[in-house]
């Protein structure tokens, strides 16, 4: 197996676990907003419509990035640095 082979192969795993995070991720910031809209923003629990939109706006980024990583794959490196932003801002 020549190293390039596996960074080739090591590379098309990451973008599954990166994809299979996001998808999950997604999922999970649905079945909250579409059960109860609380969610806690820079350490301020919001409760309502403003946790609503905070939820749907986390649910959308991640849908739309998990999409994205799907129909685009000649922009892989792109979306994989965006995707480590959007988990940076949310670890934040």
């Amino acid at each position: 197996m020549t190293s390039k082979n596996m960074i080739a192969q090591t590379e098309t795993i990451l973008k599954y676990c990166v994809l299979g995070l996001l998808i999950v991720f997604a999922l999970a910031t649905l079945f909250a907003f579409v059960i109860n809209w609380e969610t806690w923003f820079f350490g301020t629990k919001l409760d309502g419509f403003p946790a609503g939109i905070a939820l749907g706006a986390t649910w959308l980024a991640a849908a739309l990035l998990a999409a994205a990583l799907i129909k685009f794959p000649r922009m892989d490196p792109l979306l994989g640095g965006l995707t480590a932003v959007y988990f940076g801002f949310l670890f934040v």
